[in-house]
C-alpha cells in the first residue's frame, strides 16, 4: 500500500510541476503577445498621426495665413472627405476675399480719381491741409486765387 500511495503521490507532484511548467510558458507567451500587440498598435498610431495630423496641420497654417491677411498662402492639395471639403472650402474662401479686396481698391482709386476731378474742375478754391496745418493740396482755382501758396 505504502508503493501504490509514493507512486500515486510521485504521480501527483510529476503533474504538479508539470500544470506549473505549462502556466509559466503560457504567461510568458501572454506577455509575448501583449507586448507585441502595444508595439504594433504604437505603430498604428505613429502612422495614423502622420497620415491625419500632418494634413491638418497644413490645413491649420494655411488658415492662420489667411485669416493674417497673407492672401498668397498655398492651400494643401491634400485631403479627402472631410478635409478635402474643408480645404476646397478654404480656397473658395481666399479666392473670394483677394478678388473682394481687389474690387475695393479699384473702387477706392476711382473713388479718388472722382474726388481730385471734381475738386479740380470746382468755381470755388479748394485747399487742403492736414492735422498740423499744413497745406497739402491746392486746386487750380484756389492756386488762381492765391497765387502765393
Amino acid at each position: 500500500a505504502e508503493a501504490l500511495i509514493d507512486a500515486v503521490a510521485g504521480d501527483a507532484l510529476r503533474r504538479r510541476d508539470e500544470a506549473r511548467a505549462a502556466a509559466t510558458a503560457a504567461t510568458r507567451r501572454i506577455l509575448a503577445g501583449t507586448a507585441a500587440a502595444l508595439l504594433f498598435g504604437c505603430g498604428v498610431a505613429a502612422w495614423l498621426a502622420r497620415r491625419v495630423a500632418g494634413p491638418i496641420a497644413a490645413a491649420s497654417r494655411a488658415a492662420s495665413g489667411i485669416a493674417s491677411g497673407r492672401l498668397d498662402t498655398p492651400i494643401p492639395g491634400t485631403g479627402s472627405g472631410e478635409l478635402g471639403t474643408l480645404l476646397e472650402a478654404m480656397e473658395r474662401m481666399r479666392d473670394s476675399l483677394k478678388a473682394r479686396i481687389s474690387r475695393e481698391k479699384a473702387e477706392g482709386l476711382d473713388t479718388r480719381a472722382q474726388l481730385a476731378e471734381a475738386l479740380e474742375v470746382s468755381m470755388d478754391g479748394v485747399v487742403l491741409t492736414d492735422a498740423a496745418g499744413r497745406i497739402t493740396a491746392v486746386n487750380h482755382r484756389a492756386s488762381q486765387m492765391l497765387p502765393d501758396i
